[in-house]
């Protein structure tokens, strides 16, 4: 089924407006540079001091999944997996996906593709400074299947993905391994 992002999802909704405090003091407070390519280090993630009210909207769950609003990394998104007590900050925004019709590894596959970031870019508003909103992210169309073949995809493209990650590792030796060339071959000839 064609649809969109706002039809499937139980909530977008932006994170909370506050600072972050670098003792643990109340929940964790997640801001897109505690967000790196091999994840969330969440012992690293500072605390901040929020009203239950704040906590609660804000609370992050198994799941749900947490875009960049703007900057660099504008669309950048993130699977929320097994959390502490956390919530987010204000420059991202939270998919909570409707759990009935849609597997969040499914959503979070689509928005590392190019249809997702052809569609995002399109809508991403301001010139100096790109971003986009929950509308705009409602917006954003994807097919969804049903939940049986949503896993079924989800399980071809991980071991797609993994063998790509194999490959790319293997390539990265290679390449250091040919950078190196050059200084065994003059190593070589002055050794004569």
């Amino acid at each position: 089924m064609k649809t969109t992002l706002g039809k499937i999802c139980t909530d977008i909704s932006y994170g909370v407006t506050t600072s972050a405090v670098q003792k643990n003091i109340g929940p964790r407070l997640l801001r897109i540079t505690d967000i790196k390519v091999d994840g969330v280090e969440w012992e690293k993630v500072p605390g901040c001091r929020i009203t239950e009210k704040e906590t609660n909207k804000a609370r992050l769950f198994d799941g749900d999944i947490v875009i960049a609003r703007t900057g660099g990394t504008v669309g950048k998104s993130f699977l929320i997996k097994t959390p502490p007590e956390a919530v987010y900050a204000s420059y991202l925004i939270r998919l909570r996906p409707n759990y009935d019709i849609l597997l969040p590894e499914y959503l979070d596959l689509f928005l590392g593709s190019a249809n997702y970031w052809t569609q995002l870019r399109d809508a991403a508003q301001g010139a100096a400074q790109p971003n986009v909103n929950a509308t705009t992210l409602s917006k954003i169309s994807l097919t969804v299947p049903s939940i049986g073949k949503q896993r079924q995809i989800v399980a071809r493209l991980k071991a797609q993905l993994a063998e790509v990650e194999k490959a790319r590792n293997a390539a990265e030796i290679q390449l250091q391994e040919i950078n190196l060339l050059p200084q065994k071959i003059l190593a070589q000839a002055f050794e004569q």
